[in-house]
């Protein structure tokens, strides 16, 4: 878990500067996961803006570990809470207007692999499903999809193909 919190601290930096040079996240991410960083930092700097403050991630739980193999593996589920993190004008200097019902907190399901270096996130997901995955309980409930800072959900799910995360803000599941 200590390398999924170094993970998001790399990520912080990397939103914060518009780039992932200067950051380790090549250290601390391969494949997908990387690549949703730099799609998504490459966005936001052609777009000309930036991100200032910190997430928070909470109820960090590992669901399965498979440690016996020739890569170990472990999935782990969290809550990503963006509500800290300000989108900017990098320009201007001042906030982007966000939509009032904009979702701040998601669940994210993760896969860490074990590599000659350390532990290394290869996946880190928003859900999809239009029903609260069964595995992560009551406890470890938080809102679904990413959100604008991704850009994977660019309307903030107000027109996203789930549903489940409109009938949640609804106070329906």
């Amino acid at each position: 878990m200590a390398a999924y919190r170094a993970h998001w601290q790399e990520v912080e930096k990397a939103y914060a500067k518009n780039s992932i040079e200067g950051t380790d996240i090549k250290k601390t991410s391969v494949g997908p996961a990387r690549l949703a960083i730099e799609k998504s930092v490459k966005s936001a700097r052609e777009n000309g803006q930036a991100v200032k403050g910190s997430p928070g991630l909470s109820n960090l739980t590992v669901t399965k570990a498979d440690l016996n193999r020739d890569v170990p593996k472990v999935h782990l589920s969290s809550c990503l809470d963006v509500s800290e993190w300000v989108i900017y004008n990098e320009s201007t200097g001042e906030p982007v207007p966000q939509p009032s019902d904009r979702l701040t907190k998601y669940t994210v399901t993760s896969l860490l692999e074990k590599w000659p270096d350390g532990w290394v996130v290869t996946k880190d997901e928003p859900h999809q499903g239009t029903q609260k995955p069964s595995h992560l309980g009551d406890s470890v409930f938080c809102e679904s999809w990413w959100g604008s800072l991704s850009g994977w959900c660019r309307t903030s799910c107000g027109s996203c193909s789930s549903g489940w995360c409109r009938r949640r803000r609804r106070g329906r599941r």
